[in-house]
């Protein structure tokens, strides 16, 4: 769950699932270096369309839930570059 204070109010989101995370795919090169006997990897990878689901609430102090509900998402495209 991932929750955020927001004064006298809590936003949080739970149960996140994702798929398409298993296509990823190289996009530039993959570079290894040594500095200060520190080897580093750097590299560069992007998956296609992400689909996911997850479930929101907002509640008040105390405990009070004052909405909820569930939302779904998709991304496109995504690059990761270290």
């Amino acid at each position: 769950m991932i929750a955020f204070q927001l004064g006298v109010m809590t936003a949080s989101v739970s149960n996140i699932y994702a798929s398409g995370l298993s296509s990823f795919y190289r996009v530039g090169n993959l570079t290894i270096t040594m500095e200060n006997h520190v080897l580093h990897f750097g590299f560069h990878v992007g998956t296609k369309k992400l689909r996911g689901q997850m479930k929101w609430e907002l509640a008040a102090a105390g405990g009070w839930v004052l909405r909820s509900g569930g939302a779904t998402f998709t991304v496109d495209y995504i690059q990761v570059r270290n």
